[in-house]
């Protein structure tokens, strides 16, 4: 009769709380190391369980092809506009009777 009321009333035996217990604590203890390692930045991240923040790598290469496009932009703008200055100052030589290089009242 003992069993069946600790079956029906809900209580544990002391045995089963001490386990409990000690399940807890270990999740726990787990729990605060998941979180501890979530807060940590790359590097103390590879000196706690020494992987490769991969992450960090995609980031960087991220940041050298982003540049690399901006500076193959810079340039290719550059060179198109040095180009229509050029063109510019030919069609004027060519169509413009008595011009001599030199543009009265614009300052460089």
């Amino acid at each position: 009769m003992d069993l069946s009321l600790r079956f029906f009333t809900g209580r544990r035996s002391p045995r089963r709380t001490m386990m409990t217990e000690l399940d807890s604590e270990k999740d726990e203890e787990l729990l605060k190391e998941d979180l501890k390692y979530y807060f940590m930045n790359p590097c103390e991240k590879y000196r706690a369980r020494f992987q490769i923040p991969w992450k960090l790598g995609l980031q960087i290469l991220k940041i050298v092809m982003v540049t690399t496009q901006l500076v193959l932009f810079g340039l290719s703008n550059q060179l198109v506009v040095s180009f229509k200055e050029d063109n510019t100052v030919a069609f004027k030589h060519l169509f413009l009777k008595g011009y001599s290089g030199v543009e009265i009242g614009r300052a460089h």
